[in-house]
C-alpha cells in the first residue's frame, strides 16, 4: 500500500547504522543474482498502462507496485520502446540516494525512546510481535520514531509475503537515463518522502500500529492478493481496494489527496503543452477513488494500452 523505498529499511534499519554494509552488499549481491536467473526462465508481462488523451495531446500513466517478486521487473519490451519516443517522468528516484542519511530523519535523539510516545499496552503488543517475528527487533527500533516503526512493520508484511523485489521503476530510470541526452523528471524529493513519514500525530500513528498487528496475517494476504491482480491486469479489483482503504484511514485520504493534486497539476501541463510523456507512479496513487485515474477520467479520454 505504502511507496517502499527499498526492503533495505526492514532488513537492516537501525543494524545498518550500527554494523555498516558489508553483510547487506553480499546479500543483495546474492540474491540480485538469483532473481536474475529466475526471471529469465519468466514470461514477461504487460503491466496495465493507461493512455490519457486530450485533443491532439497525450500522456501515458503507468501505475508501479513498489515491492514484488522476481517477476516484477520482467516487464514487456513495449513499454521499454515508448522510453524511444516519450521522455520519461518519475514519482521518485533514488537510486542515489544515502541510506544513513536519509534514515536519519528518523532517529530520534540520543536520550529519547519510542518508549516515551506510546503507553504500556502498545509497548507490550511490540515486545510480542518482536518475539514472533525475528526481523523486527524491538529494542533495536526503539531509537527511531513512531512513524518509521509503522513503516518497517508495514515492509515486514511484504517480506513474509515473498514480495521483497523492487518495482520496475528503478529499471526505466536505468535505461531512460543510459542516454546521457535524456533528463530525467522527478516529481518527489528525498525530503517530501521523510515529511510523509514524519507528519502524522503520535496518536494516529498508534492506531495505525495496533491496526496493522492486530490484522498481520490479514494484511499479508491483502498485499499478496493485490499484486496479483496487478500482474494479470485487474485494475477494477485495485481500484476497490485503495477506494475502501482510504477511506477508513484520515491519514492516507489525506495524504494522497495532497500528493496528487501536484500529480494532476504536472499531468494537465503536459497536455496543455503537448508533451510526450510516460509518467510512473505508485498504485496507491493511481487507483481508487483518490487515485489520479480517477480524477483524469472526468475530464479526458482514458483507454488501456498503447
Amino acid at each position: 500500500m505504502r511507496n517502499k523505498l527499498s526492503i533495505i529499511f526492514l532488513l537492516f534499519g537501525g543494524i545498518f547504522i550500527i554494523t555498516g554494509a558489508t553483510f547487506m552488499s553480499i546479500n543483495n549481491k546474492y540474491e540480485d543474482k538469483k532473481e536474475d536467473q529466475v526471471t529469465k526462465n519468466e514470461k514477461k508481462y504487460m503491466p496495465i498502462l493507461y493512455k490519457v488523451e486530450d485533443k491532439d495531446s497525450y500522456v501515458y500513466i503507468l501505475p508501479n507496485m513498489p515491492l514484488g517478486d522476481s517477476k516484477i521487473t520482467n516487464i514487456d519490451d513495449d513499454i521499454y520502446d515508448l522510453l524511444e519516443d516519450n521522455k520519461l517522468v518519475v514519482q521518485y528516484d533514488f537510486s542515489k540516494l544515502n541510506q544513513r542519511d536519509y534514515i536519519s530523519n528518523f532517529i530520534l535523539d540520543e536520550d529519547d525512546y519510542l518508549d516515551n510516545y506510546i503507553d504500556d499496552a502498545l509497548k507490550e503488543k511490540l515486545a510480542n510481535f518482536s518475539n514472533s517475528h525475528p526481523k523486527y527487533n524491538y529494542d533495536d527500533y526503539n531509537h527511531y520514531n513512531i512513524g518509521f516503526n509503522y513503516n518497517i512493520i508495514d515492509n515486514l508484511a511484504y517480506y513474509e509475503s515473498d514480495l521483497t523485489s523492487d518495482g520496475f521503476m528503478n529499471n526505466l530510470i536505468e535505461k531512460y537515463t543510459s542516454d546521457k541526452d535524456n533528463k530525467l523528471t522527478v516529481l518527489e524529493t528525498e525530503e517530501d518522502r521523510a515529511y510523509f513519514i514524519n507528519s502524522p500525530y503520535d496518536e494516529t500513528y498508534i492506531s495505525m500500529i495496533n491496526e496493522l498487528i492486530d490484522n498481520f496475517d490479514k494484511v499479508k494476504d491483502t498485499y499478496s492478493y493485490n499484486y496479483n491482480c496487478f500482474l494479470n491486469g485487474k485494475d477494477k479489483e485495485l481500484d476497490k481496494y485503495y477506494s475502501n482503504a482510504y477511506k477508513n484511514n484520515e491519514y492516507y485520504e489525506i495524504r494522497i489527496a495532497s500528493q496528487n493534486t501536484k500529480f494532476l497539476k504536472q499531468i494537465q501541463e503536459y497536455l496543455d503543452k503537448n508533451e510526450k510523456v510516460l509518467i510512473v507512479l505508485d498504485a496507491e496513487n493511481v487507483f481508487g477513488d483518490y487515485g489520479v485515474m480517477y480524477k483524469l477520467g472526468d475530464k479526458y479520454e482514458v483507454s488501456i494500452g498503447k
